[in-house]
């Protein structure tokens, strides 16, 4: 009740701040391509509501220089620092960054994995966009050898200025290899607020659907 409360206070009063353009990594499993630019500070949060356990999500992004980026993410049991090279142009079309992260266990603070991600964007149309990433991991007491990777793939269509659509499938080589489902909006309110909806459902190899499914909110600005 009271993460739930905070919520929405924060969202409330950044509701009716000052006008900005925003551009974010939500919502989605898929990591971004693009930085939020020089001397930028970018909250995003998410609040998840699943069949297991609800937690926040807080992910900051500071802006250094054009292309860079630092990256602090917490939720869960988890804290993750991480490192962005973004804005690499591949083709007119197509862009990518690469993603270095370590995240660290909360109660003591000792590394759980390294991560290197490397996303891509690519403008099919207009109004049509696909991204995708992979990302590999190398866990404590685990061999080089033993790397394990996640993926991402979406696609996303801008409906108007305001909204958009996204659907995704997301996965793990991890534990017992989980593959996800997801789909939601997008909405840019008056003042540039990123404001996003979401649910998504776990599925098996067979693609067939499972019992754990979440549903998901959030926002998204500057400060």
């Amino acid at each position: 009740m009271t993460r739930t409360t905070l919520f929405i206070l924060i969202f409330f009063t950044i509701l009716f701040s000052s006008d900005f353009n925003i551009s974010t990594s939500r919502p989605g499993s898929y990591s971004p391509t693009s930085s939020v630019g020089n001397n930028i500070n970018q909250l995003e949060i998410g609040l998840n509501y699943n069949n297991e356990n609800n937690y926040l999500w807080f992910f900051n992004r500071l802006g250094v220089g054009s292309k860079n980026e630092i990256q602090l993410t917490y939720y869960a049991k988890s804290l993750s620092l991480g490192y962005m090279y973004g804005n690499i142009k591949l083709d007119k079309r197509l862009f990518s960054s690469i993603i270095l992260t370590t995240e660290f266990q909360k109660d003591n603070f000792e590394i759980n994995n390294l991560a290197i991600c490397i996303p891509f964007e690519y403008t099919l149309k207009e109004n049509i966009t696909l991204s995708s990433h992979l990302n590999f991991h190398l866990y404590r007491n685990i061999n080089f050898k033993d790397i394990q990777f996640s993926y991402a793939l979406a696609i996303s269509h801008n409906i108007n200025e305001k909204t958009t659509f996204f659907a995704e499938i997301y996965g793990t080589t991890l534990g017992s290899k989980e593959n996800f489902f997801d789909f939601g909006f997008v909405y840019l309110t008056s003042n540039q607020i990123q404001y996003d909806i979401s649910c998504g459902i776990m599925i098996n190899d067979n693609f067939n659907s499972d019992s754990s499914y979440f549903l998901e909110n959030g926002f998204s600005f500057y400060f």
